[in-house]
């Protein structure tokens, strides 16, 4: 990516934070709901964990399609 506008520079910077900032509170309430579960969570690849990582839980959303409809 080249950014040579300082402004531009600085607002990708400040989306990169709030993207880290979205991912780190994802992981967070994972893992603080799955405190609370008596079952491990079975990830893909048949993987089982009390605390998984956010891109792992993501990844458990690959295979679904969304689908929209409109009436017409």
């Amino acid at each position: 990516m080249y950014l040579q506008n300082p402004g531009r520079v600085e607002s990708f910077g400040c989306l990169i934070l709030i993207a880290a900032m979205l991912y780190v509170t994802l992981e967070y309430v994972i893992r603080a709901k799955m405190a609370e579960e008596k079952a491990l969570l079975e990830l893909p690849g048949k993987r089982k964990s009390w605390r998984p990582t956010a891109l792992s839980v993501l990844e458990m959303f690959e295979p679904l399609e969304v689908m929209h409809f409109h009436a017409e």
